[in-house]
């Protein structure tokens, strides 16, 4: 009996970092020494991913010993296995990674999955981060309507257009089902 091999692991929920956090990845291997990135993009229960110069980027399969500060928590030391790497272009706005000859820097990806952590401590990242998702989606809700109530408030013109156009769809579909 054979073992079906599946294409693609599932993937845990992401939780992608905001300006404000501390985004600072440390990462050590035998082959490249210590390095730094800048861009430590998302985080899950099972890794993380970052943006590193394309001259720095970690071999595909190579441990790496991470150091970096999960959102709201203290500093983490942990053993990850570099799983994809592939190339990384920043926006044409993103001028700070542009050297004086205004050439862009070559970057990768680098995703890594956690090696050393316990079902424990990935069910309890797991929770913390799900949590941290799901009040950034109540903010964002929360937002929205606040922006849709002032929008309202400040100017009645999209509450003339938006009565309108329902008039206009009204009277349109008397017309068309006659």
């Amino acid at each position: 009996m054979a073992i079906e091999k599946r294409k693609f692991a599932e993937r845990a929920p992401r939780y992608p970092l905001k300006q404000f956090h501390d985004k600072v990845v440390v990462y050590t291997n035998n082959k490249l020494g210590q390095n730094q990135s800048t861009d430590f993009l998302d985080i899950s229960a099972t890794g993380i991913a970052f943006v590193t110069l394309k001259e720095k980027t970690p071999d595909m399969g190579s441990i790496l010993r991470l150091t970096f500060t999960i959102p709201g928590k203290e500093a983490k030391t942990i053993k990850a296995q570099v799983v994809r790497i592939k190339d990384y272009q920043r926006p044409e706005w993103y001028k700070r990674y542009y050297d004086e000859k205004d050439k862009t820097v070559e970057e990768c990806f680098v995703a890594v999955n956690f090696l050393n952590l316990t079902e424990k401590q990935i069910d309890e990242l797991s929770v913390y981060l799900q949590h941290l998702i799901d009040s950034e989606y109540e903010e964002r809700k929360v937002q929205k309507i606040t922006y849709i109530k002032n929008g309202f408030k400040k100017s009645y013109k999209w509450l003339l257009i938006s009565a309108f156009s329902l008039i206009a769809l009204a009277t349109s579909l008397k017309i068309y089902f006659g």
